[in-house]
């Protein structure tokens, strides 16, 4: 399966997925047990879990992208310089 992350962020990843489970087991614990107070503070954890994990996610994205860009770029530089060496031949 293809990562959602770049190579260089996979252990950022990981811990920011990490951190999101043990923050909302907690939120659901403190949660069943009327610890409301705690229970936020572990959903705002969670969240900032999330808004890292789409950080991540979008570099990736962004990165692909480019990727593809260049290389249409490159196929693109690739077929006229092919061009300018058939016409040299001819």
């Amino acid at each position: 399966m293809k990562s959602m992350f770049l190579v260089k962020d996979q252990d950022k990843a990981d811990n920011e997925l990490d951190s999101y489970g043990i923050n909302l087991n907690l939120a659901i614990e403190s949660f069943l047990k009327g610890n409301f107070e705690d229970a936020i503070s572990y959903h705002e954890n969670v969240i900032q879990s999330l808004y890292e994990l789409n950080k991540l996610k979008n570099n990736k994205r962004i990165h692909d992208k480019v990727q593809f860009i260049l290389g249409q770029i490159k196929a693109e530089r690739d077929k006229y310089q092919l061009i300018e060496e058939l016409r040299k031949r001819a």
